[in-house]
């Protein structure tokens, strides 16, 4: 195969998907405690290739940087400032979240706006929804009252680039990825806004749909040189 048609081929794969990727991080651009997406690029020599054709390997990474916090002054919602996540019992196992838009059942639980229970260090704590007030400081424990209910689990990890994201915003674990010291700070009445910007994301989109343009033509200029090649025979 001529080695440009399969460069050609496979940046234009390449392109594919950092687009799929800006596409995802534009979807969840309003997402509370979303984290979004880059994607890195690198080249490499095919092992027993005569032409000496390179290799093109595309690897996402989570941009884990703060995003901005605001201010609601509702009781249930909390934002992290600094590393870490609230973790969360999913259908799954424990999914960690940095959306923390919290609500209390009947029952008395802190749950995620799909029901998923939110994690306590020791036993889960319960809510009276009717109670008196509920305040939560910086370390995560909550008192409601002058009664203390307990200390929601914050985790943080030595390697979070090994995190892997699913969809609304959670992270899940691998099994062998070593906890670390929670150093971030709880803020009760506020959440952290997704760190995607619109803006950038929709110009790197333009410019990564004109260089797939690009790479279009090319491949069907070589195409068509084949053709006539083949044609002349």
């Amino acid at each position: 195969m001529n080695r440009g048609f399969y460069q050609g081929v496979a940046s234009m794969a390449t392109y594919g998907r950092r687009l799929e990727s800006l596409a995802n991080n534009l979807a969840n651009v309003n997402t509370t405690g979303y984290k979004g997406t880059q994607s890195a690029t690198r080249s490499f020599a095919v092992p027993y290739a005569a032409d000496g054709r390179q290799q093109l390997k595309t690897t996402t990474l989570i941009d884990l940087s703060q995003g901005e916090l605001r201010r609601t002054e509702n009781t249930f919602d909390l934002a992290l400032y600094g590393p870490g996540f609230f973790a969360v019992e999913s259908p799954q196992g424990e999914a960690l979240t940095r959306g923390g838009s919290f609500r209390v059942d009947a029952a008395g639980v802190l749950q995620t706006p799909e029901g998923y229970p939110v994690a306590w260090d020791s036993s889960s704590g319960t809510i009276d929804g009717t109670g008196e007030a509920v305040s939560i400081g910086g370390d995560g424990s909550v008192r409601q009252g002058n009664r203390e209910i307990g200390k929601l689990r914050l985790v943080d990890y030595t390697a979070p680039d090994r995190l892997r994201q699913m969809d609304a915003g959670y992270f899940y674990a691998p099994n062998n990825l070593e906890e670390a010291t929670f150093t971030g700070e709880v803020h009760q009445g506020a959440l952290e806004a997704s760190n995607v910007s619109a803006f950038t994301e929709l110009v790197e989109m333009i410019q990564l749909q004109r260089s797939f343009q690009s790479m279009s033509r090319m491949i069907a200029n070589v195409k068509e040189t084949y053709d006539r090649l083949a044609r002349s025979r």
